[in-house]
């Protein structure tokens, strides 16, 4: 019989052998064995949110021109190398988690060169970690400052209803703010994920961070009560004037007012929050100047949590409200979810 071998090297599969039917047959085989890799690649890919992948595309980046400038392997790098730009990193005076996720990055960038043991690893970087969470255990990450019923109220008056992006901008806000989203799941949103009906106007929420296997769940919008009637009503008044029927709700608007088709980014609903929040007041830097450190996209969770709990709303329920512990519920449970959360928004803002 003849000696037949199937070799993978890196991605690529060679079939070695002299009998040419078993040639053919095991190349139709190493044929299918590459598309399976090439599947299955993607599919630990998606096991990781794009949000992540981004981030550790960026940390990565910046460690191999790190590295370059100083004539320095980033792959593989020593563990020295690691050790050095981490404790760059902590003279720059970056946060703890910066240091974590450079380090996960790299990490990552090693084990998809098929580096069996990253230098991240070696307890030499295990250790300064310790000593960087240590060192810098007294200092207090600034924390987005929540907007209350006053400050949403305040914020949606100073949005320009005359105009096509005050129209937008005001949907945002009181949208966010009612169903508590964060500012991707603003973006995020579509026309076909509303169920508009007489009395009230429900979201489906797709995917969250909270439910990376996008399960799905829908939040509501009562119109009896007055704040998230009003999120409602701003949220028809866009979309009727907009003209958009499919396809994202949020889209960025140009400087000559006119509507790109394009999705609003999460980015851009967060510097929208801090834009208003100077123009209505509750922040006193110069308009030129937002503090966006303070006012972020999640400054309309947090306030919306925080105003449910001055309304005297039982914690476990804010919690649930805010979809923090039901990313596995059943399909079948959603549609009691929506009711129930239907039944708090309507006491929202009137404790």
């Amino acid at each position: 019989m003849t000696a037949v071998a199937v070799r993978a090297e890196g991605a690529a599969i060679t079939v070695e052998g002299t009998d040419p039917a078993e040639r053919d047959g095991l190349a139709v085989l190493a044929a299918e064995i590459e598309s399976l890799a090439a599947e299955a690649a993607d599919l630990v890919a998606a096991g990781r949110a794009d949000a992540t992948h981004r981030a550790y595309a960026s940390r990565w980046r910046a460690f191999e021109a790190w590295a370059a400038d100083r004539g320095l392997a980033a792959l593989p790098a020593d563990p020295t190398t690691v050790v050095l730009h981490l404790t760059w990193l902590h003279r720059q005076g970056r946060a703890r988690s910066t240091l974590a996720q450079t380090a996960a990055a790299i990490a990552s960038a090693h084990r998809q060169a098929g580096v069996e043991t990253p230098p991240t690893a070696h307890e030499v970087v295990r250790r300064l970690l310790r000593g960087h969470r240590r060192a810098t255990r007294e200092h207090v990450q600034r924390q987005a400052t929540p907007v209350l019923l006053d400050g949403i109220r305040r914020l949606a008056a100073a949005c320009d209803t005359g105009s096509l992006t005050g129209l937008r901008d005001r949907a945002v806000l009181l949208v966010g703010w009612v169903a508590a989203l964060r500012r991707s799941e603003v973006a995020a949103l579509n026309v076909e994920d509303l169920l508009r009906e007489p009395h009230r106007t429900s979201l489906h929420i797709r995917w969250s961070k909270a439910d990376q296997d996008g399960q799905g769940e829908w939040l509501v919008l009562p119109r009896s009560n007055p704040i998230a009637g009003d999120a409602a009503h701003a949220l028809d008044a866009w979309l009727a004037t907009s003209g958009i029927q499919r396809g994202p709700i949020f889209r960025p608007i140009d400087r000559w007012g006119c509507l790109r088709p394009t999705r609003l980014s999460a980015r851009a609903v967060g510097e929208l929050v801090g834009r208003y929040a100077v123009m209505a007041g509750l922040c006193h830097h110069a308009a030129e100047e937002p503090c966006g450190h303070v006012w972020t996209g999640h400054s309309l969770r947090a306030g919306c949590a925080t105003q449910l709990d001055l309304d005297g709303i039982d914690g476990r329920m804010v919690e649930r409200y805010l979809r923090q512990k039901t990313p596995g519920m059943s399909a079948r449970y959603l549609r009691r979810e929506r009711e129930w959360r239907a039944t708090v928004a309507e006491r929202l803002g009137t404790g």
